[in-house]
């Protein structure tokens, strides 16, 4: 007879673990699972428990992986790559296949899931499955990733298991109803009479409205209401919605400017090329006629006639 098992931790534990001690970030891993930092950390503390250890020594800012931690981790990740392993295998049994796709969270929001639709009606026997992930590379063996999704710096020159999409610049975005004959929004200045919304991250300095406002000579009157969001997600929602003025990653709003409900109010602005969205994937999927076929598609699509810097007159 085998003996009893070890009792485990739950298994929420176990992820809300893996994705802190992977951005070594309490609220990166709040992001990537959509909790709160407090429901991140309340698992932890549950984890830090459960084995009557410390898993993270706090620092400012962020945190760092113990001894302890460091040696979970190794067995979590070698767990979870095992667990998708098996899923991967047990499906394809079934007759469906399981097609895992890694992408940073907004490009997979506002770009990829929206494109996987037509695509997966060609291949009704596909599940998707993706991987949000806001930094970090894609694990094609541990994570069974089928092929991913990511962003360079600069202009990317891809290798032989790539495939450039398209680039990153930026775009100044408003719905359509926010311009009124008596808000007109034609020249730069008319943007001190609009509201405008400013995502409170570390991006190139081209996304902030001080370094708009600064190179068009604006600095010295009156400053406009600022809405002030976390995430880009966030702002392109709240663009759409008809709350202000956003300046988000063209490619991301690209859908959006081509159905209309979002506009370039102004003239094409001569914007810096950021960088690269491109995919990847293993050596060994060349051969692998569905995540060959998910490339071609995709690759279509990013040069298919939706122009992120296209301006709805």
């Amino acid at each position: 007879m085998t003996g009893r098992p070890t009792r485990l931790p739950p298994l929420d534990e176990l992820r809300a673990f893996e994705a802190v001690a992977r951005h070594l970030s309490f609220s990166a891993a709040a992001d990537e699972m959509n909790l709160t930092p407090s429901a991140i950390s309340h698992r932890i503390k549950r984890l830090e428990e459960h084995f009557r250890i410390r898993l993270f020594r706090r620092l400012n800012p962020g945190v760092a992986l113990t001894e302890e931690g460091r040696i979970l981790l190794t067995g979590v990740e070698a767990g979870f790559g095992r667990l998708a392993q098996a899923s991967k295998r047990v499906r394809s049994r079934s007759g469906r296949r399981t097609l895992t796709i890694f992408a940073r969270p907004s490009f997979a929001t506002f770009w990829l899931t929206p494109r996987l639709p037509a695509f997966l009606d060609a291949y009704p026997d596909i599940e998707p499955m993706l991987i949000g992930q806001e930094e970090g590379e894609p694990n094609f063996d541990g994570d069974g990733v089928d092929i991913a999704a990511m962003k360079l710096p600069g202009r990317h020159v891809p290798a032989a298991n790539e495939a450039v999409l398209c680039s990153e610049t930026v775009a100044m975005v408003c719905s359509p109803r926010l311009i009124t004959n008596e808000r007109p929004l034609s020249s730069p200045r008319d943007l001190l009479h609009h509201q405008l919304i400013q995502i409170d991250q570390d991006l190139a300095p081209c996304f902030d409205w001080d370094w708009w406002i600064e190179r068009h000579g604006l600095a010295d009157l009156p400053r406009p209401k600022v809405i002030h969001v976390s995430h880009t997600a966030m702002a392109i929602e709240a663009a759409r919605g008809g709350q202000g003025v956003a300046i988000v990653g063209a490619a991301l709003a690209s859908r959006d400017l081509a159905a209309g409900t979002l506009m370039r109010p102004l003239p094409d602005e001569d914007t810096p090329m950021l960088g690269t969205y491109f995919l990847r994937w293993p050596e060994t999927a060349s051969s692998d006629e569905v995540v060959m076929a998910l490339r071609n598609y995709l690759v279509a699509e990013a040069g298919g006639g939706i122009t992120p810097t296209s301006r709805r007159d």
